[in-house]
């Protein structure tokens, strides 16, 4: 009679664990059929789904800059990197300009200051 006992909580242990080889009794993960196929989907994404979450993080700033190339000859790689290089001085030319036109702006006018005490 003992023995049945015993074996019936054995049976109940084992059908309660969850499936990791730990001793919990039942407080482990457990996955379903539906979560593991989320799991499956998420971590077997196509090469172009992680191109497209790759520059999606990328600042806006060099986020028009982004090629992809495979020059077959050196001059096709000078050629893009020269590209690239102008792209960016000129980026870098236009906001310097903005930057100077605000300074020049806001040290002409004294709106939005206060004037200083007359005595």
């Amino acid at each position: 009679m003992i023995d049945q006992g015993v074996n019936a909580a054995l049976a109940a242990r084992d059908a309660n664990r969850t499936g990791d080889d730990s001793y919990t009794s039942g407080t482990g993960v457990r996955w379903t059929e539906r979560e593991l196929a989320l799991l499956f989907v998420r971590t077997c994404l196509e090469e172009s789904d992680w191109v497209e979450r790759y520059i999606g993080g990328l600042p806006d700033s060099i986020h028009g800059s982004v090629a992809a190339s495979k020059p077959k000859t050196m001059q096709e790689a000078t050629e893009m990197a020269t590209g690239l290089m102008d792209k960016k001085i000129h980026t870098y030319v236009e906001r310097k300009a903005a930057n100077k036109r605000k300074f020049e702006d806001t040290s002409r006018n004294n709106q939005g200051r206060q004037q200083p005490p007359k005595r």
